[in-house]
């Protein structure tokens, strides 16, 4: 299992009719870290005239989008609809707008807020997130190689190696493949002692 989501943090700014439409991308992993996120920027732009915002952390199962204020179907609904088709999850879109004292009509207002949602997420990275395991590993010098190679020939990504007495080796691997590896850990190591499994977490590898 695995989601695409942003690597870094946006800003997009652009200017209509006098309004200006200011855009953040921002990575969020909870409805409680998406709402303390969207104070930070109202509290940023206290004199803005609307906040609005969509995000979705887990499609079609934690997601919300607000007009603020904008005609019902304006604002949260377009940029909602962006992160959709950016097929994007734990990712929130606030687009923070001055009014400038011209109306831009419904079909106005759902061009710009969709704009500032595709400009904000056209400047942030993505990465691809996969259900891994973490382990780690303590084996001997001559242990170290062998499992280097089984680490490679799963695709696994080592994140942290510790040259002492033996070489301790922290690395993930897609959980798919942890019943596997294990055993062949067991075989180079004559044993499960200096192999420790840690939960499952997401991560980019």
């Amino acid at each position: 299992m695995e989601y695409i989501t942003i690597e870094n943090e946006s800003v997009f700014e652009e200017t209509e009719k006098r309004s200006r439409f200011i855009s953040y991308s921002l990575s969020v992993d909870s409805s409680k870290e998406a709402r303390e996120k969207l104070q930070k920027i109202k509290s940023s732009h206290k004199n803005a005239k609307h906040h609005v915002y969509a995000y979705i952390i887990k499609d079609e199962v934690e997601e919300k989008y607000c007009d603020d204020g904008e005609p019902s179907g304006t604002g949260g609904l377009p940029i909602f609809n962006v992160i959709k088709g950016f097929k994007l999850q734990r990712v929130m879109v606030v687009v923070v707008r001055y009014f400038g004292g011209i109306l831009l009509g419904t079909a106005g207002l759902r061009e710009r807020y969709s704009a500032g949602a595709k400009g904000v997420l056209n400047k942030s990275r993505t990465k691809t997130l996969t259900i891994v395991n973490e382990f780690l590993v303590e084996c001997s010098y001559s242990q170290y190689s062998k499992v280097l190679n089984m680490i490679s020939e799963f695709k696994g990504k080592v994140v942290k190696l510790d040259y002492i007495q033996n070489v301790v080796i922290r690395f993930y691997i897609k959980k798919e493949f942890t019943k596997e590896i294990f055993k062949k850990l067991e075989s180079i190591m004559c044993g499960s002692e200096g192999i420790t499994l840690l939960p499952e977490k997401y991560e980019s590898i």
